[in-house]
């Protein structure tokens, strides 16, 4: 296939789906990994009184005149509850409830739910239908963001993002625009990227690559390989803590899990030994256990106890 608009990374991808953490080749674009800190919702949070609080905050509900208290005129959009029309509000008041009720979620009162999803899509010429969309039920995604007005941490989710301000940095935020803020600069990242050390200074194709190769290195891929029942695992002898790590390295704890062995590396061009891709080992260095391994490899063994009885082990 060899189209590229089902590959792009769109705007409300951001923090949700990681940029670099994609293969090569022909799956580039189509196989992705989630971000660090975006979380699956899994269960449906009670949404019952949520309409009630609703017209609390200016909502007209359904049967009632359709013109709200302090309209000016302007025509009124729709209010939806997980696809359920629930009412009806101006379009001034619409942003003003949106507003309202994101502080009550990051604040957690009146029972609104943290991973209620608040899309507020204003009118625009050949834009999305317009309304204030709220969806609670599970199989979305959300990952959390500073909310700048309460100054706590935000769940949010896709539809909502591309009809908020968001800061990465706090260099980037615009006075009385900005809304919210990133927690980290590589929240957009997966946890496999951000092992990357200095991944600004690289070409970015080598960050797709090496997303590939650290899953694919000779570590500790578990710490019960006796007792497992894989077909065939390798494990690192001798491995070491990385010389250099990233913020991520201690976060995700990978020190439990070593996966490499720091090595000393001499580039001399000049010799005529300048293979690409590959390299020479120090005999002393390889003769001292230099990136030894094991291999687990796991038999059926078929033992004959009793006649007509046979135990596979």
């Amino acid at each position: 296939m060899r189209t590229t608009s089902v590959r792009k990374l769109l705007p409300e991808a951001w923090g949700f789906l990681c940029p670099v953490h994609t293969p090569d080749g022909t799956p580039c674009g189509l196989l992705n990994h989630l971000a660090a800190a975006c979380r699956v919702v899994t269960s449906t949070p009670p949404t019952v009184h949520l309409p009630k609080l609703l017209v609390s905050l200016g909502m007209t509900p359904l049967g009632a005149p359709t013109v709200a208290v302090g309209d000016t005129g302007s025509s009124s959009v729709s209010v939806l509850l997980d696809g359920r029309v629930v009412g009806e509000v101006s379009q001034a008041q619409a942003a003003e409830i949106a507003i309202k009720l994101r502080t009550l979620k990051a604040l957690g009162k009146e029972k609104v739910p943290s991973t209620l999803e608040i899309g507020l899509v204003p009118v625009l010429t050949g834009g999305q239908y317009p309304g204030l969309f709220l969806m609670s039920g599970p199989a979305r995604m959300v990952r959390p963001v500073l909310n700048l007005s309460t100054n706590t941490t935000e769940m949010i989710g896709s539809f909502e993002q591309v009809y908020m301000d968001i800061a990465v940095v706090p260099e980037e935020a615009i006075k009385d625009a900005t809304t919210h803020m990133e927690l980290d600069e590589k929240a957009m990242l997966s946890a496999i990227a951000q092992l990357t050390p200095y991944s600004d200074f690289n070409q970015s194709p080598r960050n797709m690559y090496q997303c590939q190769m650290g899953k694919q290195t000779m570590g500790t891929p578990a710490h019960s390989l006796p007792y497992r029942m894989d077909h065939k695992l390798y494990k690192l002898q001798t491995p070491q803590v990385p010389m250099v790590r990233p913020y991520a390295h201690d976060h995700l704890k990978i020190d439990n899990y070593p996966h490499g062995t720091n090595a000393v590396i001499c580039v001399i061009s000049y010799t005529g030994y300048d293979m690409e891709d590959a390299m020479i080992l120090n005999k002393a260095s390889y003769e001292r256990g230099f990136a030894h391994a094991s291999v687990y490899k796991t038999e059926v063994r078929k033992i004959l106890l009793h006649p007509g009885v046979t135990y596979v082990l």
